[in-house]
């Protein structure tokens, strides 16, 4: 069987729907893909402008979730989960007057510090018959 790499993948299936395939080099390939073309803002990029992820055929929207959660640092997690417990949003937050913000803001603190508090002990409590003294 012949493929034909502009219209069919390596394993002769069909390229999706939005996927340019075009010639040169791997290097040509890597230099577009690390620049954004001629943008060269260091992020893949589409020619429409969304980001490698959007752009993905392969992506679907629970992994595209996954991933931007995952790019979050532990303590924007940890912070998104109590607000969510507490039923706040970052929007709401905004929409607060800065008063009402900053009760908000203190009782999320105080949270997340009884959140890692627990965490502490939880982990001491783990230590302690591990390692019993």
């Amino acid at each position: 069987m012949k493929i034909d790499p502009a219209t069919q993948t390596p394993l002769g299936r069909q390229w999706p729907k939005g996927v340019e395939v075009s010639g040169g080099s791997f290097q040509d390939a890597l230099t577009r893909a690390t620049q954004g073309g001629a943008g060269g803002s260091g992020e893949a990029t589409l020619s429409a402008g969304k980001t490698e992820e959007a752009r993905n055929p392969y992506i679907n929207d629970a992994q595209a979730e996954f991933f931007a959660y995952m790019k979050k640092s532990p303590e924007e997690r940890l912070r998104e989960a109590v607000m969510k417990e507490l039923g706040l949003t970052e929007d709401d937050l905004n929409a607060m007057d800065p008063e009402t913000r900053k009760v908000a803001e203190e009782a999320i603190a105080e949270k997340i510090k009884e959140r890692l508090l627990a965490q502490q002990d939880s982990n001491k409590e783990k230590v302690s018959k591990t390692y019993p003294v």
